[in-house]
């Protein structure tokens, strides 16, 4: 596995394990009447962590030639606030009211809900195993909510519960539009707790002078604990984790093991708050393994995009290799709408066989980065090229890469197909009979 992958699932793991405790902070400062404040004190903190990995990373170069366009910024912080702040603020809502492990639970269901829009939204196929191994973390998402009897939800519980609904349905499209975006972790990550914090401003104001709320947050050890907790490991580093994962693993296998988050806060809330952990728990901690291990059963290893009118051949989005790329160039063309499309096969046969000035020739005429994965352009890594080849499976002499606009790359690629000569058909045919 490449290197790139195996710092994801390491970063996915860890940011499950800080995201399973969150439901108990929010426990923990329950009984507190100013709530908002708690949250804009978390996000102020998470936001000056943010600043400073930001000035570590020595990414603040990307962070102002993203702020200066307005329209992705626009984008990037509608969509942070609906992973953090929005989230928080209706969880934060809830959670006093029912426990901490069925908030968990439907909050976490946003998983679910994403699988319809990924191919409108991603442009990217869901095949039949991420279908039946999600549609196996909705039967326990049900089973939870009707304490393991399939019969009735509680209906003293039920408008809390429509909040957290809610709460999971815009971190779904939410989540699917950061995925799609293709930036920096630590860039994303300051930028959504930085409008988080003038979003709850704005929210605290306008509740205060509108609403009566009543400000005054309890200083006490516990909510001092909870707050720091929250600024550090959810909305700082364990963010930063999160967008790394979430921008190099399969949006539905990152979802999969996502869902294993409110099995491992049942576990910390009877530990921490003595909640009562029921023998139902242990069998939908099974059912949701059964739907992880289905999910790699698919024979797909790579995101297969959804072909449009302009598409002559099967293209793959390997954007994801690109996460740790350090060249200005190339990070400039993955970015925002900007994809990495990969084609195995006959399109790679024939770039090979063109002059480098065919090459080059192509490449400015549709304003794009073509390169076959034997031989990258300059900046792309070796990491990079063996993520690719492990994506797709197939050796790198025979996978071609498209870097920038996807209309451009598609036509990129529809020029070099009309390159083909005899010679290279007669070749194609041996090498894929």
């Amino acid at each position: 596995m490449a290197n790139v992958k195996k710092k994801a699932m390491l970063f996915l793991a860890l940011n499950i394990l800080g995201i399973s405790i969150w439901p108990i902070a929010l426990k923990i400062v329950g009984e507190s009447p100013d709530i908002l404040s708690f949250l804009l004190v978390g996000f102020a903190m998470a936001t000056l962590v943010n600043a400073l990995m930001l000035v570590k990373s020595g990414n603040t170069g990307i962070l102002k030639s993203t702020l200066k366009n307005k329209r992705h910024t626009a984008v990037l912080a509608m969509a942070g606030i609906g992973t953090g702040a929005i989230p928080a603020v209706l969880l934060a809502t809830a959670a006093p009211h029912i426990s901490a492990s069925l908030s968990s639970v439907i909050y976490r269901s946003w998983i679910i809900f994403m699988v319809p829009f990924i191919p409108l939204i991603l442009k990217i196929r869901v095949n039949k195993y991420q279908v039946f191994s999600l549609a196996i973390g909705f039967i326990a998402v049900y089973f939870t909510l009707t304490q393991g009897t399939f019969d009735s939800i509680n209906a003293t519980a039920l408008p809390f519960l429509i909040i957290l609904f809610i709460a999971a349905i815009i971190a779904a499209f939410a989540n699917l539009v950061l995925k799609g975006q293709n930036v920096k972790p630590e860039v994303q990550s300051f930028i959504g707790s930085a409008f988080g914090v003038i979003l709850l401003s704005v929210l605290l104001v306008i509740c205060t002078l509108f609403f009566g709320y009543k400000i005054g947050m309890q200083l006490n050890l516990d909510t001092l604990l909870a707050v720091s907790f929250i600024a550090l490991v959810t909305y700082s580093i364990g963010t930063y984790f999160y967008f790394y994962a979430m921008r190099v693993l399969d949006i539905t296998l990152f979802g999969n093991f996502y869902l294993l988050v409110p099995f491992i806060t049942f576990f910390f809330a009877a530990v921490l708050l003595g909640e009562h952990v029921y023998p139902y728990y242990i069998i939908l901690t099974i059912i949701v393994l059964f739907g992880i291990v289905v999910q790699r059963l698919s024979p797909e290893k790579a995101s297969a995009m959804i072909k449009d009118k302009n598409s002559l051949q099967e293209l793959f989005d390997v954007t994801n290799a690109f996460v740790d790329n350090k060249n200005e160039i190339i990070y400039a063309n993955v970015t925002g709408n900007n994809k990495a499309l990969a084609s195995s096969g006959k399109l790679a046969v024939a770039f090979n066989r063109l002059e480098q000035e065919q090459k080059n020739k192509i490449s400015r005429k549709h304003d794009c980065i073509l390169f076959t994965v034997e031989a990258p352009c300059f900046g792309i890594t070796t990491d990079e090229c063996k993520f690719i080849t492990e994506t797709l499976n197939v050796d790198g002499a025979n996978i071609i890469v498209g870097i920038g606009n996807p209309v451009k790359i598609n036509a990129a690629f529809a020029e070099i197909s009309t390159f083909e000569t005899p010679e290279n058909r007669k070749t194609r045919a041996e090498q894929y009979p």
